[in-house]
Order: structure tokens, then C-alpha cells, then sequence
């Protein structure tokens, strides 16, 4: 099965609102700042949760949005103000529909663990990044209490992760592609860690509490 088939498989497991999700780009936007009129490509943008954190804070800018399933873009019926581009492609055959120094922010949140060659997407976020321009990257953590619990005891959840970054690995594949890596942030655990009909997601304080983090990168 190829990764298109698989991720539009998945898609219809997909609900219309993602509150983890939501929450990683609620995070990532205080992290890097957007502003009106900024070109914003959202690479894995699945259930478009940037672009309803960007309305709710009456942001209006160009977002360019990119994923491999239309199954899962299809099911939305979200209505904007920021008029969306979207283009549904596999990021692994590049994006060359996007130009090069053009993007103000590129925000990439929990795709880089699914891809096969992280190294080429790392080289794309920073050929479509303008200079003084920002990325930010988040992957999860593998450092997260409940993954190394999962990793002890051989317990797969799949979600077609298939790679795990550190920040070493993090930093050395930016310094291959040229993209400066600035800060790692911390996002938020998820209570109870166990299948739930209710969860909450308090911040997270330490690493071992961190479902995932969020590297940010400058153009050069």
C-alpha cells in the first residue's frame, strides 16, 4: 500500500475539529508570530486547524495549504474569510507549485515522523522560506513519558509514524540543509493517557510531560 492510499484510509477516522490539533497550532502561533497579509504555507495541513486559529485571531493573510489526502480536506465543509489555496500532493515529490523565498512562515506540524526522507523536506521548508522569514517543526516527543512506557513494552500505536527525532537529530539535519535552528518548545501532555471520552491538555512543564516539540527555524 502506497503512503496516499494508507493516509486516505486513515482519513476517514478524521473528525471535523482536531482539538490536539488546535492546540499544537495554538502553541506554534505564539511561538512564531503571523501577522495580516503574510504569505503562510501549512505543509500536512489535514484538518486545516491553522487556518481556524488564524480566523479566530482575525488574521488575514495568504495561506497555502498542503496535504496528501483529499479525503480528508473533502470532509471539512469549514467556511473562511482567509480565502484557503490548497493543494493536495505527497510533500515527497516535492512542491514545486510553491515559489522559492516566498513564504513569511511555514509552519509544519507533525509530518516530518511520517515522511521517508525527512532530510528533503527540511530542504524544501528552507528553499520556500524567505530570508528573515520563520519555520516551525514539531514531531512528537520521544522523550514523552507515555512513548517510552509504548517503547518498553512493544506497544504500537499507529499513526504511520515511522521515523523519531531528537534535537540532535533535529539540529544536525538543519545544519545539512542550511536552516538555523533558533528555539525548541515544549507543547502540552494529554490527561487521562488511556482511551478517554473526555481529556484535557495542561502544559506542559517538563520534558518527560511534552507530547511533542516544536523546533523553530530562521531564514537566512
Amino acid at each position: 500500500m502506497d503512503f496516499k492510499k494508507w493516509y486516505n484510509n486513515k482519513a476517514v477516522e478524521y473528525t471535523k475539529i482536531d482539538k490536539q490539533g488546535l492546540l499544537r497550532y495554538k502553541y506554534a502561533i505564539q511561538y512564531v508570530k503571523v501577522s495580516d497579509k503574510m504569505n503562510i504555507v501549512d505543509l500536512g495541513c489535514k484538518s486545516l486547524s491553522l487556518l481556524i486559529e488564524l480566523e479566530k485571531l482575525k488574521v488575514r493573510c495568504n495561506y497555502h495549504g498542503v496535504d496528501i489526502s483529499e479525503v480528508a480536506l473533502n470532509k471539512l465543509g469549514h467556511s473562511f474569510i482567509n480565502k484557503p489555496k490548497i493543494s493536495v500532493c505527497d510533500v515527497m515529490d516535492g512542491i514545486p507549485f510553491i515559489n522559492s523565498e516566498s513564504a513569511d512562515r511555514v509552519f509544519c506540524l507533525e509530518l516530518i515522523e511520517h515522511v521517508n526522507k525527512p532530510i528533503f523536506l527540511l530542504q524544501e521548508i528552507q528553499r520556500i522560506l524567505k530570508p528573515g522569514g520563520l519555520a516551525i517543526v514539531s514531531c512528537p516527543n520521544p522523550y514523552y513519558w507515555v512513548n517510552i512506557f509504548n517503547s518498553i513494552f512493544k506497544i504500537q500505536v499507529n499513526e504511520g509514524h515511522i521515523s523519531s527525532f531528537r534535537w540532535q537529530e533535529i539540529k544536525t539535519l538543519s545544519e545539512f540543509v542550511g536552516l538555523k535552528l533558533i528555539a525548541s518548545k515544549k507543547t502540552f501532555a494529554t490527561f487521562p493517557p488511556l482511551k478517554s471520552k473526555f481529556y484535557i491538555y495542561p502544559k506542559a512543564l517538563i520534558g518527560l510531560c511534552s507530547e511533542s516539540t516544536q523546533f523553530i527555524f530562521a531564514g537566512e
